[in-house]
C-alpha cells in the first residue's frame, strides 16, 4: 500500500510540475537554490555548535570525575592500601551529575534540531515568496513582449490575408 500510494505522489507531482509554466518552474529552482545554501549553512551552524558541545561535555565530564576523585585519600600503610573518603557537601554522586548532564546536553540538542527544522521551513516559505518577487519583473517584461508580438502578428495578417486572396482569385480567372 504504501508503495502505491508513493507512486501516486510522484505522478500527482510529476504531472503538477508539467502544468506549470517557466516562470513557476524557474521560480521553484530558485527557491530550491535558497533553501539548498540555507541548509548547508545550518548544518554547519549546528554542526559547529554540536562539536563545542560535545569538547565541552567531554571536559566537564573530566572535571567531574576529577573533583569526585580528589575527594578520596589513598592512604598506604603496612602494605595495606586504606581509601578513606571526605564528606561530600551535597547529596549527588559522580553518576547522577553526569547523568543530568547527559539530559541537559541531550536537550539542547533536540532543541537545536528542532529549531533547524523551523528555519528550514520558513526559510522555505521565504525564498518561494522572494522568488516570486524578484521574477515578478521578468514575467511582467515577457508577458509585454508576447503581447507586442501578438499585435504585430495580427497587424501583419490583415494584409497578407487580402494579398493572398487576391492572388487566389486571379489564380482562378487565369484558369
Amino acid at each position: 500500500m504504501k508503495k502505491r500510494s508513493l507512486k501516486q505522489f510522484v505522478e500527482w507531482v510529476t504531472a503538477w510540475i508539467k502544468n506549470l509554466n517557466d516562470f513557476q518552474k524557474a521560480k521553484l529552482k530558485i527557491s530550491f537554490y535558497y533553501l539548498l545554501v540555507i541548509f548547508l549553512l545550518l548544518n554547519i551552524f549546528a554542526g559547529s555548535i554540536f562539536f563545542v558541545m560535545e569538547r565541552e561535555s567531554e571536559r566537564y565530564q573530566d572535571r567531574i570525575h576529577l573533583y569526585f576523585e580528589g575527594q578520596k585519600k589513598i592512604i598506604v600503610q603496612d602494605n595495606l592500601t586504606i581509601i578513606s573518603v571526605q564528606p561530600q557537601v551535597f547529596s549527588f554522586n559522580a553518576g547522577d551529575l553526569l547523568n543530568y548532564h547527559k539530559i541537559f546536553v541531550d536537550l539542547i540538542e533536540r532543541w537545536l534540531f528542532e529549531i533547524e527544522a523551523l528555519i528550514l521551513v520558513l526559510a522555505g516559505f521565504l525564498s518561494y515568496f522572494f522568488a516570486g518577487l524578484s521574477m515578478r519583473t521578468i514575467e511582467e517584461k515577457n508577458e509585454r513582449v508576447k503581447k507586442i508580438l501578438a499585435d504585430v502578428s495580427h497587424e501583419l495578417k490583415n494584409p497578407l490575408s487580402g494579398i493572398k486572396l487576391s492572388l487566389e482569385i486571379s489564380k482562378k480567372q487565369e484558369s
